[in-house]
């Protein structure tokens, strides 16, 4: 995984550290030279996916295994908020992306018949924090990603989601919990709402806070609903990290949602989220 803070680009993840607890009542993570970077594998064509912005854009490059992808342009008209929406229609490669000071974050895929398929999400915290031991705070903000659905193993439908992302961590007892909701389905190519195919609402199952401020847990629910041929979940995970530097202000982190249908087909969803 590689990804490089917007205000320091040259500076590269060849090698990661995480800073261990400081004594008293909160511990600093990561200290001035050390950035903590994680990923969320996908189940289908899992992929080390890398993202780096332009210093004040949102100019990205985004690579796969550590080979650099080319002609991802900005899609706005699909974005969610503070999501936003990076693409090659022709390559079928799709990629939501979030940015700030303190947070980096991707989810990149390819659908359809082109070769190779590759799928993963990554997220980093760029700014060193201080984790209290005692308070809590609740986050809100914005989620997007992309579904794809297969039979017999062959890609068949390939849709954008998008949705409102709450988190909720307690410091004291070091336990992270939340939600998406407000779930809709968008058709990726002129960006319509999918009123056939609504989305359950998301559960981030209460999951432990470590010393580092990430996080990593299962989630329930975000079935498609299709009127009697919903679909089943199989697996379901979340992960993240507290970022926002002395504030505390922002969580960043991404979620893989499998589920199954009748006899041979399979959908699955990632997407990533930054909440403030």
């Amino acid at each position: 995984m590689q990804i490089l803070p917007p205000q320091a680009p040259i500076l590269a993840l060849l090698a990661l550290m995480v800073a261990g607890c400081g004594g008293g009542g909160s511990s600093t993570v990561p200290d001035a030279t050390t950035i903590t970077s994680r990923n969320l594998t996908a189940t289908n064509d899992p992929a080390n996916i890398g993202v780096t912005f332009e210093s004040g854009t949102d100019v990205a490059t985004f690579t796969v295994d550590g080979v650099e992808l080319s002609d991802i342009d900005r899609e706005p008209d699909f974005d969610n908020g503070d999501v936003k929406l990076y693409r090659d229609f022709s390559q079928g490669i799709s990629a939501f992306a979030v940015s700030t000071p303190d947070s980096a974050g991707a989810v990149l895929q390819r659908s359809g018949i082109l070769t190779p398929k590759f799928s993963g999400a990554t997220f980093a915290r760029l700014t060193e924090v201080t984790i209290p031991e005692s308070g809590s705070s609740d986050y809100a903000g914005d989620y997007a990603g992309y579904i794809r659905e297969t039979e017999d193993g062959t890609p068949q439908i390939f849709r954008y989601v998008n949705g409102d992302v709450s988190l909720m961590v307690d410091f004291e007892t070091n336990e992270v919990s939340g939600a998406i909701t407000n779930r809709v389905t968008r058709f990726n190519g002129g960006n319509q709402i999918d009123l056939n195919n609504p989305l359950a609402d998301v559960t981030l199952e209460t999951t432990a806070l470590d010393a580092q401020g990430g996080f990593a847990g299962s989630a329930t629910g975000g079935q498609l609903l299709r009127g009697g041929d919903d679909t089943t979940l199989a697996t379901s995970r979340y992960g993240g990290l507290v970022s926002g530097g002395d504030s505390l202000g922002e969580v960043v982190g991404a979620v893989v949602i499998d589920h199954s249908c009748c006899t041979d087909e399979a959908m699955t969803e990632v997407g990533i989220f930054l909440a403030n």
